[in-house]
């Protein structure tokens, strides 16, 4: 099974990957979507759903950032949504929204220069 699941289990807070992963007692853990920093507190980056619950509601999708995610079925979904109509005919179980999109239709995307230098960012991780 899989989980997705916030730093410390609370909205605004962080951990490290190997600590949920630990503290779960799971086999793998990967670190999922973008945050934005806020007086000390970290929160998922645009529309994340988790448990079928959108986090803090929908935002649209824009320039590089996408939703990825799997649906009721366990079924990779994903892509640029305009309205939570579109996202809800998917029924996402959980998923996160991410910059930059590295493949599109199984084709390499090119990194855009922000996202290579400014902030400097660690490797990215594409859904196995």
């Amino acid at each position: 099974g899989m989980k997705m699941v916030l730093g410390q289990d609370k909205y605004g807070s962080a951990e490290t990957t190997l600590s949920a992963v630990r503290r779960y007692k799971a086999v793998a853990g990967v670190n999922a979507g973008g945050f934005a920093d806020d007086r000390g507190k970290r929160y998922p980056l645009s529309t994340t759903v988790i448990n079928g619950e959108y986090l803090s509601g929908f935002q649209p999708t824009y320039k590089d950032l996408f939703f990825v995610g799997l649906n009721d079925q366990m079924e990779l979904i994903g892509g640029k949504y305009a309205d939570k109509s579109q996202l809800d005919k998917e029924k996402p179980k959980f998923g996160a929204s991410f910059v930059p999109v590295l493949l599109k239709n199984g084709i390499t995307q090119t990194i855009p220069d922000k996202w290579k230098s400014s902030p400097l960012r660690a490797p990215r991780t594409a859904i196995a």
